[in-house]
């Protein structure tokens, strides 16, 4: 058969002008053995008039020496560094035009243009990749010209074009691929069933660590609605089947119930919690994210009691900030706790979770509801509103209660909350002063008075800030005190500009790396927050960092030294519950006793606790950079 040499234009690989199938016959000389015998496997009997298919199979050994290489390097790498053989496919390409591989090598090339957003130059050159024998190359042709349909929106084409291949690819590469387009292609266009088939498919035949990585991600988009119903599919009884696919199996049924666990527990969804409970299999311990979940779906205990070492957490649903805050909060305190792994210490303090159902007026049932479940120690007040009546709460039940936020309105005289900030006025500040603008005007405060993180872009196609007009008049830096995302934003659209800027970086939002503006940056820090400034890092935050590779939040700090303060606490009660009523004060007054005066290594204070106060002290400190010379994350 003739095969028509692949070119390369401006803007990436295409073909030359395509052949009909019917033009494509005859047989390759001079092949390897191993190709052929790929090639071979890979082809099934002609079911039409078509020519029967051909595997793609080098005209040179040099050729297929330079292809094995190049395939060896796309299995050794993790799908974001992919990207960089693209030019090595290209060169492949322009080396052996004539070279049957070059096609697989185009196949390849469209993968990675799909994987940086280049859908038209990927379809365009699918379109020309597509027409040929069938056989090896096109059936993985047909994999990508899938995965274009499904970017488009046409998850019923797509499935359709993907169906008549499954089970037929053999390279474990291709294949690998076709299951993450299958997958994707059945969840996209509803065949749920047939979706947890392919992911089964999929674990149970493709290299398990990024197999596992690939249908978490997949899961992670899944709706709720979804997932239940995958969940209750795998309560059915099955088959019999190999050790394989059981694994594949179970792992499946507790990564999706996992997910439906963490769902029922953010959104303290009831009813959701008690179908969870209903499904569960017999376990003669629970874990903590378990024991949350069974007194979710349970009936309230409103009456204050202590259920031996059980610490509170209260999560805000009823505002924006609040709730992405909360989210933060919970790892911090996980974290402090070493939970879920510490739930097999006998000794461990345990966890309790609430949140406000999406409803501020609330905030006083579930702060009760944690109470009567058995917390001694409380951790509230996501945002200072709530900070201010969860204080009242504290001093009203004389239950001590650990604050995020600086109570709005203060609370004078407080002896059962404890707040661990109170910093962000004078973060602010020092901010300012090492800007050293001494016109106003010329710095923007975003997510302050100057500018709320709330604004979004008046019209379609306008920027989000009006980083124009700042440019109009003059303003030569940002001070940025709100959030990751609201800062990312700002900081996408003020570098478009090419203006250099100062740039002074509050607490919520530090731990980001952004991009060089050309002026210097000033960073906020206290303690070993943030990390990549540390000199030196405890174990704990050494240890979140290779596990979690990333730096933890300011909301995920204070959260930790919250969780590792009440800990400390905690561990001074007995391990046996109390219902007594005077018992229970008795409890209460010796755990905020305890906790006043508990010591422990903190991310965000360079002081060891409380120290008798209400409020920790603590030391704030302004890191610079030169331009070009930011700090390594």
């Amino acid at each position: 058969m003739a095969i028509p040499p692949l070119q390369l234009r401006t803007g990436g690989l295409s073909a030359s002008p395509p052949i009909s199938s019917p033009a494509a016959s005859g047989r390759l000389g001079g092949l390897a053995l191993g190709v052929a015998v790929l090639g071979s496997l890979a082809c099934g009997p002609s079911a039409d008039n078509r020519p029967a298919p051909s595997p793609a199979l080098a005209s040179s050994a040099r050729a297929e020496a330079e292809f094995r290489i190049l395939l060896r390097q796309w299995g050794d790498l993790p799908p974001e560094d992919r990207g960089q053989l693209e030019p090595k496919l290209q060169q492949f390409a322009e080396r052996f035009p004539k070279d049957p591989l070059a096609r697989r090598a185009g196949a390849y090339l469209a993968w990675l243009m799909l994987d940086r957003g280049r859908l038209d130059a990927a379809a365009e050159l699918v379109s020309r990749l597509r027409y040929g024998p069938r056989g090896v190359v096109l059936d993985f042709v047909r994999v990508v010209y899938a995965r274009t349909l499904l970017l488009k929106g046409e998850s019923r084409k797509a499935l359709a074009s993907l169906l008549p291949i499954r089970g037929k690819i053999i390279d474990e590469h291709d294949r690998f691929l076709l299951n993450l387009t299958l997958a994707r292609a059945a969840m996209a266009a509803g065949e749920l069933d047939l979706g947890r088939e392919v992911l089964l498919d999929w674990l149970e035949y493709s290299a398990v660590d990024l197999a596992q990585s690939e249908v978490d991600a997949l899961i992670a988009s899944m709706s709720l609605e979804e997932l239940e119903s995958g969940l209750r599919a795998f309560d059915l009884p099955e088959t019999a089947m190999g050790k394989r696919r059981a694994a594949a199996r179970v792992w499946l049924r507790k990564k999706i119930r996992q997910r439906l666990t963490e769902a029922a527990l953010r959104d303290q969804n009831r009813g959701l919690a008690q179908r969870l409970v209903r499904s569960a299999l017999p376990r003669l311990q629970r874990n903590s994210e378990e024991e949350a979940l069974y007194h979710l779906a349970k009936e309230v205990n409103e009456s204050p009691r202590i259920s031996g070492r059980t610490l509170g957490l209260l999560l805000t649903h009823s505002d924006p900030r609040g709730r992405v805050a909360s989210a933060e909060l919970a790892i911090g305190v996980s974290w402090a706790l070493r939970l879920p792994r510490a739930e097999a210490n006998g000794d461990a303090v345990e966890l309790l979770v609430r949140d406000d159902r999406g409803d501020p007026g609330r905030l006083e049932v579930a702060l009760s509801g944690l109470a009567g479940d058995g917390a001694a120690v409380l951790l509230a007040g996501a945002t200072p509103v709530e900070a201010g009546r969860a204080a009242r709460f504290a001093e009203e039940r004389q239950i001590p209660v650990i604050l995020f936020s600086l109570p709005d309105p203060p609370l004078p005289n407080s002896r059962y909350s404890f707040s661990l900030v109170g910093d962000t006025p004078t973060a602010v500040g020092r901010l300012r002063d090492a800007l050293g603008v001494n016109d106003s005007a010329k710095v923007i405060h975003v997510g302050g008075p100057d500018m709320s993180c709330s604004r979004q872009a008046e019209a379609a196609g306008l920027t989000r800030f009006p980083t124009a007009a700042w440019r109009a008049r003059g303003v030569s830096a940002l001070l940025l005190s709100g959030g990751p995302r609201c800062s990312r934003d700002v900081l996408r659209e003020s570098a478009a500009l090419g203006q250099p800027l100062d740039l002074a970086v509050g607490f919520g939002a530090v731990h980001e790396t952004y991009p060089d503006l050309g002026g210097t940056l000033w960073e906020i820090g206290a303690g070993v927050f943030p990390a990549r400034r540390a000199q030196s890092k405890p174990p704990r935050l050494q240890e979140f960092l290779n596990e979690k590779q990333r730096e933890p939040t300011w909301n995920e700090a204070l959260g930790y030294d919250a969780g590792v303060l009440a800990e400390r606490a905690l561990m001074t009660l007995p391990r046996e519950g109390v219902q007594d009523e005077q018992a229970v004060r008795k409890l209460h007054r010796r755990a905020r006793g305890a906790l006043a005066s508990a010591s422990a290594s903190l991310w965000t204070s360079t002081a060891p606790g409380f120290e008798g106060r209400s409020q920790i002290v603590r030391k704030l400190i302004v890191h610079s950079s030169q331009p070009g010379k930011r700090p390594a994350p």
